[in-house]
């Protein structure tokens, strides 16, 4: 039986970080001229990391595709005909009376509803965490832009204002609120930015897979195509990246771009750049395309097409100074089916953060392209670590090492401390040391490149006109919700140092959150875990109150 398309993409996506790494100590020595090595340094086990779990892929029998049928000369109007019907702080009093009748309302319903987790608890969850790795990003960033998203007001001239909006439960649970904080400035990163890149690569999974879906439906065809290359743990990641962007000229442009377009009826693609590293071969950044042909490829013009893109592709990396790839640098397989095209799509992330926003709306059709956009949700698997899994480790020692080193202070200092205790703060600022150094490279290799590219004209062909925004305008664009409060840049300053204050803040417009608050008035817990020691939901009026009162506490001191 022959393996379906996840496995396959799964199997090479494994040979591409694996099978192409050194095997001698010679040659990879030999490679680190070409930028420092990635520290080694052993963490131990205060600075371990849960990787996310493999789910069970299943075994689907594919058939061979029919001759084709080239269609070659229809004209984009007649291939859209029949799409034309589908296609598709300081409050003032009404803010006051508004916080008021949301303040009657605000007994926990969507936190309290079970002790399971469903969709609506999850994207709280997954909010959470994103926003406490951008604060990570406040002080840990190489790059000036995402050390100040949403840390200022896009209108100095207004206040921050909180603003909710009613939305549909996707399991069928009602409505639901979802508040999000206007007139701030953002990063606009799609790299860099766990909050800005979550809502440009959302945005763009709906657009791809709106595309594909139509071009399915006008029976065309979709191959999906993984491009890597060899790597070693020495090599520079703009190096590499360097490396594939000229292996991707290499595929498109010149006159053999023209004949593969013209002999086996290429019309358009997407491609998104997606990469990984672990400590056995370093940085392993790798290309996805979704080609769209006029008809499905048959298995001997798929064979044909990936041994010369092979020779292409090889040709180029090698003449940037790295090894020849293997044939397993290029593959191809068959997008047949919407549901095959969510095994591929995927097959990689199991256990991520889901958040009910993906599947709002055209649940069905969000699949084509998730993994071709959704890098921000994917979590270490058997290839190695994602960017998230990287900033995410990176603030778990971040705050472990500020703890280690309170209780050093508290003990009398560093000699007073044990000879194991001293070993595991060492080993612990090591692996902080190294995170950071990733993360920092991983920002300045990214910087101005396009994580998501397609190819010109396909938004227009498929009336996606959407898709014709760049990423900055998606990550700027505003709802329109009901504004429920607004805030000074003196108390949003407050809840940002409360320890998951803006997820707090968010929460309490939402169905109201928890905190958990010493004798004197501090805030020392915020969210889920307020919730476990016990503390009752209050409402948003409550909480900027209760914020207010934590920074009146700590000028007293208390």
């Amino acid at each position: 039986m022959q393996k379906s398309a996840a496995e396959s993409i799964t199997e090479a996506t494994d040979q591409g970080s694996k099978s192409q790494a050194v095997p001698g100590e010679d040659e990879a020595t030999s490679r680190r001229s070409r930028g420092s090595a990635a520290t080694s340094t052993a963490v131990g086990a205060d600075a371990g990391y849960v990787r996310g779990k493999w789910g069970s892929r299943g075994r689907e029998a594919q058939q061979e595709s029919a001759p084709r049928q080239h269609t070659r000369g229809r004209s984009p109007r007649n291939r859209h005909a029949s799409d034309q019907g589908s296609s598709s702080g300081v409050q003032s009093g009404a803010t006051a009376r508004t916080l008021a009748k949301h303040e009657d309302n605000s007994s926990g319903r969507g936190l309290e509803a079970s002790d399971g987790e469903n969709e609506y608890t999850r994207r709280q969850r997954t909010r959470r965490e994103r926003w406490e790795l951008l604060e990570t990003l406040w002080s840990e960033s190489s790059v000036d832009r995402c050390r100040a998203c949403r840390r200022w007001r896009a209108d100095r001239t207004k206040g921050y204002q909180v603003c909710t909006e009613e939305f549909d439960d996707p399991d069928g649970g009602g409505q639901h609120t979802s508040a999000y904080i206007a007139n701030i400035q953002t990063c606009r990163s799609s790299w860099g930015c766990p909050v800005c890149a979550a809502k440009i690569r959302q945005k763009r999974a709906k657009q791809i897979a709106k595309a594909a879906s139509r071009h399915l439906e006008q029976g065309g065809g979709l191959e999906f195509v993984m491009l890597t290359m060899p790597h070693d743990l020495g090599d520079r990641l703009d190096g590499l990246l360097d490396a594939l962007r000229a292996g991707w000229d290499g595929i498109t442009k010149g006159y053999a771009r023209q004949k593969d377009w013209e002999e086996f009826g290429i019309e358009h693609y997407v491609r998104s750049l997606d990469l990984t590293w672990s400590d056995r071969n370093g940085w392993h950044p790798h290309y996805h395309v979704v080609l769209f042909t006029e008809s499905p490829l048959s298995k001997a013009e798929r064979r044909r097409l990936q041994k010369r893109w092979h020779e292409r592709w090889a040709d180029r990396i090698e003449e940037k100074g790295y090894r020849r790839t293997r044939q397993a640098g290029v593959r191809l397989r068959p997008i047949e089916s919407e549901s095959e095209a969510y095994q591929v799509g995927t097959y990689s992330a199991e256990g991520v953060m889901i958040s009910s926003e993906e599947k709002e709306q055209e649940p069905d059709r969000m699949e084509v392209g998730w993994e071709m956009t959704r890098h921000d949700l994917k979590r270490s698997g058997k290839s190695g670590k994602t960017p998230w899994d990287i900033l995410t480790q990176l603030d778990w020692l971040r705050r472990r090492v500020r703890e280690l080193e309170k209780k050093a202070q508290e003990a009398g200092g560093l000699s007073e401390l044990s000879r194991m205790a001293r070993t595991r703060l060492d080993k612990v600022r090591a692996g902080y040391e190294k995170m950071k150094g990733l993360w920092q490279e991983y920002e300045q290799a990214t910087k101005g490149r396009r994580s998501i590219q397609p190819s010109r004209g396909l938004w227009k062909e498929y009336e996606v006109t959407e898709g014709q925004l760049e990423d900055e305008e998606l990550a700027d664009e505003d709802h329109d919700g009901e504004v429920q409060a607004e805030l000074d840049a003196t108390t949003m300053e407050w809840v940002r140092r409360v320890p998951g204050g803006l997820s707090a803040l968010l929460e309490a417009a939402e169905d109201g959150t928890y905190i958990l608050r010493t004798p004197e008035g501090r805030i020392e817990k915020t969210g889920p875990e307020a919730k476990k020691a016990g503390a009752e939901a209050i409402g948003l009026s409550s909480y900027i109150a209760a914020v207010r009162d934590h920074y009146r506490a700590w000028r007293r001191g208390g």
